[in-house]
Parts: C-alpha cells; structure tokens; sequence
C-alpha cells in the first residue's frame, strides 16, 4: 500500500500563484479536470504526483476563482482538487437554480468554502454569503482565498452552531479536517489523533439577527452529526419567513431518520438522497 506524504502548512502570506503547478503535474490535472463521467476512474491515476509527492500548496483556478489549497489533509479539498466536475454536482445543479444575484446563502460548516465559493460564482458576486466554520485552521485558508479573490459579499463566523449559546470543544483531526466534530460520539470513526480546541457557540437564529439576515435561499448544513440541535432550535425560534428555500443537509444513520422527519414535519420535501446529503425544497 502506497503512503501518502506528510501535509504541508498553508501559506497565507505569498501572492497566489507561488504554487501553481508545472509541467507533467499541472498537465495530469488539467487532463483530470475535464474528463466525462464514463472516464471518471482516470482521475485518481491523474492526482496520484499531486496526492503523493506534491509537498506545498497548490494554486489552482476552479469555478473563475483563484483558491489555494492542501492537497493532503482534507477530503474536500481533496475532491475539489482531482475533478471539480464531479464535486457534489446535484448539490451544486439545485444551488446554481436558486441562488440568484442578490440571493443569501448560509454555509454552516464551511470547511474550506467550497460550497461558498460555488454560491458566489452562482450569485455572480451580488448577494450574501454567510460561512460558518468554527475550526480556526479551516477559517484561515477561507480567508485567504476570499481576499484572493476580492470577495465583499462573504462573511466567516469562526464559531460553531448548535442549540445553545456559551462553549465547546471542537475535536478536530489534523489529518482529515472534514471529520472535526462536537459529538464525542464520532470520533472513533475515523482514523487520526484528535486534537480538542474550545470553540464559542452560539445558535442560528442568534447568528442570523446579529447580520440583519431576514431570508435565506439556500442553507448547506454539515457538521459531523450535530445537525439536528441546530436545525430544531432554528425551526423552533425563527420565523418561518426566515426558513430558507433549499436545505442540503448531511446526515448519518444514526441521524437520518430524524433529519428527514423534523425537515418534512415542517413542510419540506426531500427531492435528492445521495450517499452523504439530503436535499429538501420547502413546498
């Protein structure tokens, strides 16, 4: 079995660009980035000098933005990296239908802004984007990239969500980012050392008045099995007219059963179940 190499720091100093990738490297990528689906298995043969060898940063252009990213450490920068194409695509085909210029989005569990980032391009820089990622390491690479890029319309809150105000402590696994979690519970479930880092909570309801957010479009909530606290205080103590359009939830199956029935309780349909995500449409 192959090793992966150890991962690199992120670097928010240096202009992007000091990472791009060359010759041979940049060229397998490219290649990666295009492919149809019937030839979706060459992506991971395409990565493997990046994900194996590479040992900074990489610079890349996806969805008209310039982002900087680990190739290590994270699946979703991961994903993103090898074939944007196939990121999350029906996730990404109902936020390009809803999010309009001038539409909110809320992304509770950021991680490194990819869903934010595609909001932006589909809001063609005009609307409000709210990000929410509490792990500090993971709010640093958003705002470098949204500086990057020149993003106005992006707010980060570097807390994390729940259903009550005050503090916790974040287990985060410096090793695969995409797994940090509030629920002791999930931690055995995935390889890594955890490290735990108190983190200020506060609720969605609190988080939306303290911006003056009176609607939502669309809301991406997926923090690691701790969605139904949030969404049951929101749904409980915000106006329905803040209830957002379109909700892409993740869920587990200890989580998935009650998900589904506090979302549809409330007059949501789900329209699209993938191995990770639900998606709901008010009807």
């Amino acid at each position: 079995m192959k090793l992966q190499a150890s991962i690199p720091e992120f670097d928010d100093t240096s202009p992007w660009g000091t990472y791009r990738l060359r010759g041979l490297t940049a060229a397998m990528l490219k290649l990666s980035h295009v492919l149809p689906e019937p030839l979706r298995w060459l992506t991971k043969t395409l990565r493997k000098p990046v994900k194996y060898k590479h040992r900074g940063p990489i610079d890349i252009q996806v969805w008209e933005h310039r982002l900087r990213i680990l190739p290590r450490g994270n699946m979703s920068e991961q994903k993103l990296y090898t074939a944007p194409q196939f990121f999350d695509v029906e996730e990404r085909a109902i936020l390009a239908r809803v999010l309009q210029p001038g539409s909110v989005f809320v992304d509770i569990g950021a991680n490194a802004g990819i869903y934010s980032f595609w909001a932006n391009k589909c809001m063609k820089g005009s609307g409000r984007i709210l990000a929410v990622e509490p792990d500090p390491e993971m709010a640093r690479r958003i705002r470098f990239n949204v500086r990057t890029n020149a993003i106005q319309q992006l707010v980060l809150e570097c807390v994390a969500l729940s259903d009550q105000e005050g503090t916790a402590q974040l287990h985060i696994n410096p090793s695969q980012r995409g797994t940090n979690t509030l629920v002791t519970e999930e931690i055995g479930k995935s390889r890594g050392e955890r490290v735990p880092t108190t983190v200020q909570l506060t609720t969605l309801t609190a988080l939306c008045s303290r911006h003056a957010i009176t609607k939502i479009d669309a809301l991406k909530i997926d923090i690691e099995g701790h969605e139904i606290p949030v969404l049951t205080h929101f749904l409980m103590t915000a106006p329905e007219t803040l209830w957002p359009q379109v909700i892409i939830s993740e869920f587990k199956d200890q989580t998935a059963k009650e998900i589904l029935e506090l979302l549809s309780a409330r007059g949501y349909q789900r329209t699209y179940q993938s191995k990770l995500n639900y998606i709901f449409e008010r009807r």
